[in-house]
Formats: structure tokens, sequence, C-alpha cells
């Protein structure tokens, strides 16, 4: 079947009004859409001091923290009260603590990186515990 000129011409008519239409359609979708959120946002210059201090936040990573080096780990303490009464134990019962509490370490792994007995290591952390208490307890006043 041999098509005609005048099927390829109306055909053409066809698709050049589809096409127009389509393209109007997606204009005026953007065109409202725009609108719509042009009622919802407003521009930083009008908003308030109070509501410009809301918009953003300043972190204090580090500032007042206290880093202590244990074996290649740096652990930090945020209360500057523990960290002053770590300060004054002893090495090895401080880093038993930090170890413990702070890493999550076993009383078995701890032994293990100070080449001692678990059982001695306890006995330790216990002890270091003991000191701690009576120190935080004097620098606070409790």
């Amino acid at each position: 079947m041999k098509l005609t000129n005048d099927f390829i011409e109306r055909n053409m008519r066809q698709f050049h009004r589809y096409a127009l239409r389509t393209l109007h359609y997606a204009a005026l979708t953007a065109y409202y859409e725009r609108l719509r959120i042009g009622k919802n946002t407003i521009t930083f210059s009008s908003l308030s001091f109070q509501e410009t201090r809301l918009l953003y936040r300043i972190d204090q990573h580090f500032t007042d923290d206290t880093i202590f080096n244990v074996l290649d780990y740096e652990i930090i303490v945020q209360d500057n009260n523990l960290a002053n009464a770590l300060n004054c134990l002893p090495e090895q019962g401080r880093n038993i603590i930090l170890l413990k509490y702070f890493l999550g370490w076993t009383d078995r792994k701890i032994g293990e990186a100070f080449s001692s007995y678990d059982s001695s290591t306890r006995k330790r952390r216990l002890a270091a515990l003991r000191v701690l208490r009576i120190i935080y307890e004097e620098q606070n006043g409790e």
C-alpha cells in the first residue's frame, strides 16, 4: 500500500497538534508548580534574627574534651571533672579503667595487652576504681 501525500500531511498535522498540546500542558504544569513552591518559600533576608539562628548550629567538638592516649588509641573524655580525677590516678590504673569502661575491653583482653593475668588486671581495676571514687568525690565536694 502506497501512502499518499494527503495521508502523510494529515498525520504530520495530527502529530504537530499533539506535540503542541503536550508542550502547552507541560509548560502550564511547570508554571503552576513554580507558583505553588513560591507561596511556601521565603527568602533569607525576610527572616528575623531569631529565625536565622534556628537555621544553623555551631558544634562544640573537642573544645573542652580531654584526650588520653592508651595503646595507640585516643580516648576522649568529655567530663572535665572525670578527666581531672583520671589524671590523678597512676598511669596503669588509668589505662585499665579507660580501656575497660570507654572501649569496652574485657579484663582478659586488657591483661593480654599489658602482659599480665586477667585476675591481677581485675584487682588493679577495682583498686583504681576505689581511688578514682575518692578523688572524684574530693574534687566535687560530695
